[in-house]
């Protein structure tokens, strides 16, 4: 009964009407223990775009919870979507702590804009944890970013390291 509740909110994620996804959401993160796997196979194998987004959303509402989700969505920061590779990111700064380790091997073991988005969530998480690789790439994009929304992320996560940078003189 429960797996087929869970099935049907995660169906109900691909709404256009915003009460019946956000909705889902909340159903889903009250079922949480039930639905990061059922919401993490969603992740691996659809290829619709919205449901896909939705069900990173979801596990990032989630939060500490969706820990069994972080190497699907370190995954996901390498995807060609940047909605998908933003929203990752989100969803592994909500998850926290857990997901800081896996968050600097990215770092130090990939380039563009996994590093970036990486880099990003490691600044939100904890400013403390980024090293100059992560300033680095956050630097490289607040330059030269291929879009609006990546300068802003860039500019936000500098901005993080800089006020935490001045906090502790």
């Amino acid at each position: 009964m429960n797996n087929d509740m869970i099935n049907k909110d995660i169906e109900r994620l691909k709404s256009t009407d915003k009460v019946k996804a956000f909705t889902a959401i909340a159903n889903l993160k009250n079922k949480a223990q039930l639905a990061v796997p059922q919401l993490i196979q969603v992740i691996e194998d659809t290829e619709e775009q919205a449901l896909k987004t939705m069900a990173i959303v979801t596990l990032g509402e989630i939060g500490s919870q969706a820990k069994d989700a972080i190497n699907t969505l370190i995954n996901c920061l390498q995807d060609e979507q940047e909605e998908i590779r933003s929203s990752a990111a989100l969803s592994l700064l909500r998850i926290g702590e857990s997901s800081l380790g896996q968050l600097k091997t990215v770092v130090k073991e990939q380039e563009g804009k996994s590093r970036f988005w990486a880099s990003w969530a490691i600044t939100m998480i904890n400013p403390n944890e980024a090293d100059e690789a992560v300033v680095n790439a956050l630097n490289e994009y607040r330059l030269n970013g291929d879009s609006d929304f990546e300068n802003l992320a860039a500019i936000e996560g500098l901005g993080k390291v800089i006020g935490n940078h001045l906090k502790e003189k």
